[in-house]
């Protein structure tokens, strides 16, 4: 085990998607070219934990114009957990699912991404912003 390696990085580090639909599963990466990329200059693989967090966890200010999200479960990476291999870069994507109805059409959504490196004694956490503005 190691004590801790800061030696990666998020790209990019935040994130904005318009108009997006209510009351579907709706691929970021796919539909508006939104995901997670984390680039490992190690030799060794890194093991990395990718989760949404509530703001209150990242001690981040809401931007302007932005509310915190009702529920941060309703973003996910579409994938929990994510090896990069050694001198390479993986990336994930994003998966939002806001209901449907009156209270969040036209809201603009803040939401937080939780990357932390696994397997190391001092935990080293970056995180990913994301903005989300709502269909009418």
């Amino acid at each position: 085990r190691q004590l801790a390696n800061l030696d990666f990085t998020l790209f990019p580090s935040e994130g904005v998607a318009q108009d997006v639909p209510l009351g579907v599963d709706f691929d970021l990466k796919k539909e508006r070219k939104l995901s997670i990329k984390l680039v490992n200059p190690n030799d060794a693989s890194l093991h990395f934990k990718i989760r949404s967090v509530p703001l209150w966890e990242t001690e981040f200010e809401l931007p302007k114009g932005y509310a915190q999200a009702p529920s941060h479960d309703w973003l996910r990476p579409s994938a929990d957990t994510l090896t990069v291999e050694g001198n390479s870069i993986r990336e994930t994507a994003l998966i939002i699912h806001v209901p449907d109805g009156a209270q969040n059409r036209g809201k603009a959504y803040f939401f937080s991404i939780a990357v932390e490196v696994l397997e190391q004694d001092i935990a080293s956490r970056v995180y990913y912003k994301l903005g989300v503005k709502m269909q009418p």
